[in-house]
């Protein structure tokens, strides 16, 4: 059973389909290209839900596939009392910015 695991994880179903054919694990998305899923996510429900709705929706999501990821709790807290579709979309690509310089820290 995949279930709630996939939360935030939209590219685990690929990865076990991956398995199951090769026996060969494969990788999550790097944290870019998890950037621009979650952004095409985001602006998926706005397109769908419009802004005064959709909001509200992706915020949920954005916690999903934040989460595990270094300081998501505050990133989530802080998108949390965001209502401005602009500031969400920015503090998305400022938060998944941090984390791809932590990782780069962490490499040398």
């Amino acid at each position: 059973m995949v279930g709630r695991g996939a939360y935030g994880k939209p590219w685990l179903i690929s990865q076990i389909d991956h398995y199951l054919k090769t026996g060969e694990e494969k990788s999550a998305p790097s944290i870019a290209e998890q950037l621009d899923i979650v952004t095409e996510h985001y602006e998926a429900i706005l397109d769908y839900y419009g802004e005064s709705v959709g909001v509200p929706i992706a915020r949920k999501h954005i916690g999903w596939y934040s989460s595990g990821l270094p300081n998501s709790a505050e990133f989530r807290g802080a998108v949390n009392l965001m209502n401005d579709p602009l500031a969400v979309k920015e503090k998305i690509a400022e938060f998944y910015t941090s984390v791809m310089e932590t990782n780069k820290l962490k490499e040398f």
